[in-house]
């Protein structure tokens, strides 16, 4: 975890530019948003921690941003939605979701799944923890590639399981990649019940590798990044 002071002025710490592509507006957004707490949560530290800069000046950079403001339109339905006042039994009943949601999944990944297997989470990590204790018994073991996503691990134990670990392999330029032959004997493993699978894998961003099926199973498509 990491944070690099870099000067920014207050007055610009939003720029966005407008792309007109088709029908739809994508915006490409930088921001250096102001968030309270973030001396507590990254230095573990108040008040009494001086730093070469004021607090408006810099731009928090570390593994897992949260600070970028969203686009306008999202604002718009949110604000819609608070404005009907009624909070509670709140769930998704129509199918545009799925239509939107699936429709990314296949074209970014040719992959498709029926509406049925679409289940809603309030976060990654409470779908960590319940998709451990739900699917996994006490015997049972999770797969994961190493460096990991730290609430992977903390899922695991949280349930009671083991960890089967297949450590990324460092090529001599410094990027890394999946050891297929280790990946592929861990799998074999009659006690490995899940997989987590971090795309781009934190914390070295490497790109995972896409897989198709096949008659004979799954089929790896290499591929890294860095």
């Amino acid at each position: 975890m990491r944070c690099f002071p870099m000067r920014a002025s207050i007055s610009s710490f939003f720029s966005c530019s407008v792309q007109t592509m088709g029908s739809a507006q994508e915006y490409f957004c930088t921001n250096a948003l102001n968030t309270d707490g973030f001396r507590g949560y990254i230095f573990h530290a108040g008040p009494e921690k001086v730093f070469p800069y004021k607090d408006d000046e810099f731009v928090r950079m570390w593994v897992a941003d949260m600070e970028f403001g969203v686009a306008p339109e999202i604002l718009d339905e949110l604000r819609k939605r608070i404005d009907r006042r009624i909070f509670g039994y709140t769930g998704v009943y129509t199918h545009d979701y799925y239509n939107s949601f699936s429709k990314w999944c296949k074209e970014h990944y040719d992959w498709s799944f029926p509406e049925e297997e679409l289940c809603f989470t309030p976060g990654i990590i409470p779908a960590l923890y319940q998709l451990t204790e739900t699917l996994c018994n006490k015997d049972e073991k999770v797969l994961m590639n190493t460096p990991a996503y730290g609430y992977f691990l903390h899922s695991a134990e949280y349930a009671g399981v083991d960890v089967l670990h297949s450590p990324l392999k460092k090529k001599p330029d410094g990027t890394f990649e999946l050891d297929y032959e280790n990946f592929e004997q861990q799998c074999a493993n009659p006690q490995c019940k899940m997989v987590f699978w971090c795309n781009p894998q934190r914390s070295c961003a490497v790109l995972q590798p896409l897989w198709k099926s096949t008659t004979s199973g799954l089929s790896p498509m290499r591929s890294t990044a860095t």
